[in-house]
C-alpha cells in the first residue's frame, strides 16, 4: 500500500493517492523493508514461533518471538522515545536461547544471571538471535 516506500496520506480523500513511481521512493525505508522481509524469510522463528512479551518501559517494550522445542530465538526491541534508552529486564528460563547477536537495527544486548540489559538509540530497535 506503499508504506514500504514513504507513502504518505491523511484522511479521504488522501487516502487514495496513486502508487508513486521509483524515482521518488524514500530508498532508506525500502532497504529496511527489504532487510526484514529477508530476516523473515532466513528465520523461521519470525513465522512460526510465540510471542513471549519480556516487557516495556516507559515508550520501549521487548518481546521474544521463540521455538522452544528447538531453542531458536529472535529477542525484538523498540524504542519509540526520542532520547536514548537503557532497559532492564529481570528473566528467567532465557538462558537457553542465545540473542547476543545483533541482526538488525542497533543497540546492545546483555544477558547475565537473568538480567537482561538492552540499550537502544532514540527512535530505535533492534533484533538480535544466536
Amino acid at each position: 500500500y506503499g508504506g514500504e516506500v514513504g507513502l504518505v496520506g491523511s484522511d479521504d480523500p488522501d487516502c487514495r493517492r496513486c502508487f508513486p513511481q521509483e524515482s521518488t521512493w524514500d530508498l532508506a525505508i525500502y532497504a529496511l523493508y527489504k532487510q526484514f522481509i529477508a530476516l523473515r524469510r532466513t528465520h523461521a522463528v519470525l513465522r512460526t514461533g510465540n510471542l513471549v512479551i519480556i516487557g516495556g518501559q516507559k515508550a520501549a517494550i521487548c518481546y521474544l518471538r521463540c521455538d522452544v522445542a528447538n531453542e531458536k530465538a529472535i529477542l525484538v526491541a523498540v524504542n519509540a522515545d526520542t532520547a536514548p534508552t537503557k532497559l532492564h529486564f529481570a528473566v528467567n528460563r532465557l538462558e537457553p536461547f542465545k540473542c547476543d547477536k545483533i541482526l538488525c537495527g542497533s543497540g546492545t544486548v546483555c544477558l547475565e544471571d537473568e538480567k537482561l540489559t538492552i540499550t537502544l538509540p532514540s527512535r530505535g530497535f533492534l533484533l538480535a538471535g544466536g
